[in-house]
């Protein structure tokens, strides 16, 4: 069964976080565990009323990506942040599937965008 978590070991991501140039007292991070093995992780940070998300490992599974993001989000609304910004580094993958459209880094609306989601009321 698929879990997805907040990291209890951030330590282990420092190094990885230096390589983007990310805070690692600001960064935030989520692992992905599939029987009981991590199998990827996200990276993200709060600034003011948006989460920024700066970079997904998902080891080229694309359905994990997108479950790592639509974790990060819903994670996020429940803290009370309606938007999100997408990282440049990524940006290609999150247009593809759909988080942001017309070129833009953003999403307006996390509550709309995941409220539209088909199976997720399943």
């Amino acid at each position: 069964m698929l879990e997805i978590k907040v990291a209890e070991d951030r330590e282990k991501y420092f190094e990885e976080l230096s390589k983007f140039g990310l805070d690692e007292d600001l960064t935030l991070v989520v692992e992905s565990y599939d029987k009981g093995e991590v199998n990827g992780y996200g990276f993200y940070h709060l600034e003011g009323d948006s989460v920024s998300i700066d970079y997904i490992e998902s080891y080229q599974d694309l359905i994990l990506f997108d479950g790592i993001v639509r974790s990060i989000l819903f994670k996020a609304m429940l803290s009370g942040i309606d938007k999100a910004v997408f990282s440049d580094v990524q940006l290609g993958k999150f247009q593809m599937l759909g988080f942001v459209q017309n070129n833009y880094k953003t999403l307006d609306s996390i509550g709309d965008f995941l409220s539209k989601c088909k199976s997720c009321g399943k």
